[in-house]
């Protein structure tokens, strides 16, 4: 079981660090779009790798990443597949302490979430708002 996990995490190492050599080497822009082609359904590894993106260059690289990720979407009608991207940038303003980006992100995490009945999610997402 655990031989299964290792092997995953090492194929997702290796996933990303090909993204990564994508995003540097290329225009960021082209680089999102192409991965968009390449994981159509599969949006949740490209917003991984925002995380993956803050460990290597730092948490604004990873927001500016998730900036041009959601604008490729809508450029390809893909609306549906932001909310996530509005959680991950909550969460990298939370990281370098910016309350008021975080709270921001996360309402509209919350909002999007919402809007597609997924209220579990909006819930979780507002948790990240300030009280």
């Amino acid at each position: 079981m655990y031989g299964r996990n290792q092997d995953l995490r090492r194929n997702m190492d290796a996933l990303f660090s090909s993204l990564y050599a994508k995003y540097t080497t290329s225009k960021p822009l082209d680089a999102v779009t192409s991965a968009i082609v390449e994981f159509n359904d599969k949006i949740d590894i490209l917003v991984e790798f925002a995380f993956y993106l803050a460990g290597r260059e730092g948490e604004r690289t990873a927001i500016d990443y998730c900036d041009l990720l959601r604008e490729a979407l809508i450029d390809n009608r893909m609306e549906d597949h932001i909310a996530p991207i509005f959680l991950a940038e909550a969460k990298l303003f939370d990281n370098i302490g910016i309350g008021m980006s975080r709270d921001l992100f996360a309402l509209e995490a919350a909002d999007s979430f919402a809007q597609q009945g997924r209220f579990t999610e909006a819930e979780a997402a507002l948790k990240l708002v300030a009280a």
